[in-house]
Order: C-alpha cells, then sequence, then structure tokens
C-alpha cells in the first residue's frame, strides 16, 4: 500500500502540520499544508469516504497560515513605523492562531514592557497621574506573566523566564546594581544562552566605551570624547536612560571643546545662554524627565557647535 493510498499517512502529516501553525512556524507550517494538498490531489474519493474531511481541514489550516503570515508582516510595519500598541493588537491576534508559540509570547511581554517603560516618561498632567499610568501597563505585565505560569508546562517557562529576566535587565541596564544581580543569576543559570551573552557582552562594550571616552576627556583630546560619546549612544539606541546620561557626557565635552577652541565665538553667544540649557538639560536627566533633557541637550549641541 502506497502512502497516497493511506489515509492515516495523509492524517499524520495533516496533524503536523497543525503543530507548525500552532507553534508559530509558518515556513514549516505552509510547507506541511503544501504537501498535504499534493497528497489529497493523489486520493481516491470512492475509496476515501473521509477525503472531503481531509480537505475541509485542508482548508482550514492553509488559511490560517495565510491569515498568520498577514499578521507578522503588519507587526513588522507597525514595528517600523513605532506603533506598539498596533504591534501588540496584532501580536494577540496571531497568538489566537499559533497558540503555543513561544516567541509570540515573548514578544508580547516585549511590547508590554515597552509601552510601560515608555509611558513613565510621558507628562500626564500630575505626579500621581504618572504613577497612575506605569502603574497600570507595569499591571498588565504582571497578569500576563502569572497567566502563563498557570497555564504553561515548566520547561517552557523556565526558558520563557530567561528570555524576560534578559529583557528586565536590559530595562533596568548595567549602571543598575539590581539588573547587574540579575544577569551574575542568568549567568549561572544559563552560561550558554545566546541572550544573556548577548547582554554581558554589550554591558561590557558599554563600560569600555565610557571608560575610554572619560579618559580621553580628562586628557584634553576632547574631540575623541566626542566621538566616543556619540559611538555609544548607537549601542543601545532604543534606551533612553542611558542615551540621555550619554548626551550629557557628549554635550559637557563638546562645551570644554567650544570653550578651549573657540573662545571667540562663545563670547558673542548671548549671556549664558548654551550653559543654561545645559544645566537645565542635566537637572531634566536627574529627574528622569528625558524628553525635555534630550530636548535641551538637542537645542544645547546645535547652539554650542
Amino acid at each position: 500500500m502506497t502512502w497516497c493510498s493511506n489515509w492515516w499517512w495523509v492524517q499524520a502529516h495533516l496533524r503536523v502540520a497543525k503543530c507548525c501553525l500552532l507553534l508559530g512556524k509558518t515556513i514549516e507550517a505552509k510547507e506541511a499544508y503544501r504537501h498535504v494538498g499534493v497528497m489529497l490531489l493523489d486520493l481516491d474519493p470512492r475509496c476515501h469516504p473521509q477525503l472531503d474531511m481531509f480537505k475541509e481541514k485542508w482548508h482550514e489550516g492553509h488559511l490560517a497560515v495565510q491569515s498568520l503570515e498577514s499578521l507578522l508582516q503588519k507587526f513588522n510595519r507597525y514595528t517600523v513605523a513605532n506603533d506598539i500598541k498596533a504591534a501588540l493588537r496584532v501580536t494577540e491576534a496571531a497568538m489566537a492562531i499559533a497558540i503555543g508559540s513561544q516567541e509570540l509570547r515573548l514578544q508580547k511581554v516585549t511590547l508590554l514592557l515597552t509601552l510601560w517603560y515608555g509611558n513613565r516618561w510621558l507628562q500626564s498632567g500630575s505626579p500621581s497621574g504618572m504613577y497612575n499610568m506605569c502603574c497600570s501597563e507595569f499591571d498588565k505585565v504582571e497578569e500576563y506573566c502569572t497567566d502563563l505560569v498557570r497555564k504553561s508546562a515548566s520547561g517552557g517557562i523556565i526558558s520563557l523566564g530567561i528570555k524576560m529576566a534578559v529583557l528586565y535587565c536590559r530595562a533596568l541596564h548595567c549602571h543598575n546594581k539590581q539588573a547587574f544581580e540579575v544577569l551574575q543569576q542568568l549567568l549561572r543559570v544559563a552560561p550558554t544562552s545566546v541572550d544573556v551573552l548577548d547582554v554581558k557582552r554589550l554591558w561590557e562594550l558599554m563600560e569600555d566605551v565610557d571608560l575610554v571616552a572619560y579618559d580621553a576627556f580628562t586628557r584634553g583630546n576632547y574631540n575623541k570624547a566626542v566621538l566616543l560619546y556619540t559611538k555609544a549612544l548607537t549601542l543601545d539606541e532604543n534606551h533612553s536612560t542611558y542615551n540621555a546620561s550619554v548626551l550629557g557626557s557628549r554635550a559637557t565635552t563638546s562645551w570644554h571643546s567650544n570653550s578651549t577652541t573657540r573662545p571667540s565665538k562663545t563670547a558673542t553667544q548671548p549671556h549664558n545662554t548654551t550653559p543654561v540649557l545645559l544645566r537645565r538639560a542635566r537637572c531634566y536627566d536627574i529627574l528622569k524627565i528625558y524628553k525635555e533633557s534630550v530636548a535641551d541637550f538637542d537645542e544645547y549641541m546645535a547652539k554650542a557647535l
């Protein structure tokens, strides 16, 4: 009996295709359903009363794969456009199709954390309003993670937990003692994890660039220090806290450079304009009001250079 005449074989391939779909593996699922479609063409309906049922399952699966592909394409477009809320909506829609996808689970957590982290810097009219907004977004993260623990198997939770801990580290950053302690724990429990090692290498590179830039600054080599701080801004472009700090260091270095190499230009500028901008930007940085801080740094740089 050949595979094309054995309906058990067709059923097995349909199950493989369904598993790939539930795991969110669109390429594998698409290929599996394509293969099933070829097999169905070779079945004789007179010998296989289940043929109509197989075709219905194949059709449903094929449409589901197309829908999942479309949602993932929309996610990519929304991500490029930085529309996090829309990206979260299509991610949740994709999760309804690929209910076993760990990548989509992590993607949802990442988006929730991005919304929480981004909303921390939004002005809502009062400090209490800002605090409530932060708690609201973070509560969604906590609720979602608790639900994952309740529903998922322990093996998947361990793997997902490691990736979520990496996200937590990157959100707090290397200058945060708690984040450093979490990273050390991750290195002990998952020493070969690519995600963990990537964070370790990133933080080491950040520390190296900061040290070399500061050394150049103390030696009076301001041009080199400015270039190094500019390079530091490319290391973690989405981390507002780190980049605001680097912008402050670069602005300070640039101000020293202008004071020593172009005194005539600074002398002709309005009295105390650039120093005031720099001091105010630093105050915003300390208060963690990064939107205003970055705006003052940008204005300072435009006037100082």
